[in-house]
């Protein structure tokens, strides 16, 4: 089996969270193609499972994952495992800014995607990966690639 990534990042945290992700595919026998969305052109997005990934980034994902979606084909991908993921600043510990927070980070990147592929008639799995980074530019969180690790190993492709 094939997985292709598409991942877009800026500070590196997301391409962190991607870079685990096709660790463990390759782990558990998947030949795996990681794309970073900055490098043009981007090679034709074909496999057997698709991740895509962006940081959440004001509650939306970044232009260039929005414009990979958009670009994406639609046919190739019905009926095949298809998982989204992005990378969100860990929420505040004081419960009156995590009030706030929430309006950016609840429905964040990974939500959209899946709503973008959805309207486009692509079956979108719903189990969803969230990294938490500390502050707006990283590191990613302690914790954070165990739980992708962990994550990717109970997909159920």
């Amino acid at each position: 089996m094939k997985a292709y990534i598409a991942v877009d990042s800026y500070y590196g945290c997301t391409r962190a969270v991607a870079n685990a992700v096709a660790e463990e595919l390759r782990v558990l026998g998947l030949e795996t193609t990681v794309v970073f969305l900055k490098s043009k052109p981007w090679p034709v997005a074909e496999g057997d499972i698709l991740f895509i990934g962006s940081p959440t980034r004001w509650g939306n994902m970044t232009r260039r994952a929005k414009k990979f979606v958009t670009k994406l084909d639609a046919e190739a991908w019905k009926g095949k495992p298809v998982f989204t993921f992005d990378t969100v600043a860990q929420a505040p510990t004081d419960p009156m800014r995590q009030a706030k927070a929430q309006r950016w980070t609840a429905h964040g990147a990974a939500h959209k995607l899946k709503e973008m592929l959805e309207a486009k008639g692509i079956g979108v799995r719903p189990e969803m990966l969230r990294a938490d980074v500390i502050g707006l530019k990283g590191p990613l969180a302690p914790d954070a690639l165990d739980k992708v690790k962990v994550f990717t190993r109970d997909l159920k492709f």
